[in-house]
């Protein structure tokens, strides 16, 4: 992802959903919950990050690592 890029939580695990918030590449607390929905070849995620709770596609999730 691009520094400049943005990672869109939707409203329900599609493409076509409407966008509720972005999230910045260097995001931290996002939290995913334990919903998980497979669309077609994509995985879906449920994650919060503040007071944004919606859906993203799983694959551009990466866990954070501690004392960087």
């Amino acid at each position: 992802m691009a520094s400049d890029d943005v990672l869109n939580v939707r409203e329900a695990p599609d493409k076509a959903s409407a966008v509720l918030g972005a999230l910045p590449p260097d995001a931290t607390g996002v939290h995913g919950t334990a919903n998980r929905r497979r669309v077609g070849a994509s995985t879906w995620r449920e994650v919060e990050c503040g007071n944004l709770r919606g859906w993203v596609n799983e694959r551009f999730l990466a866990p954070e690592t501690m004392g960087e």
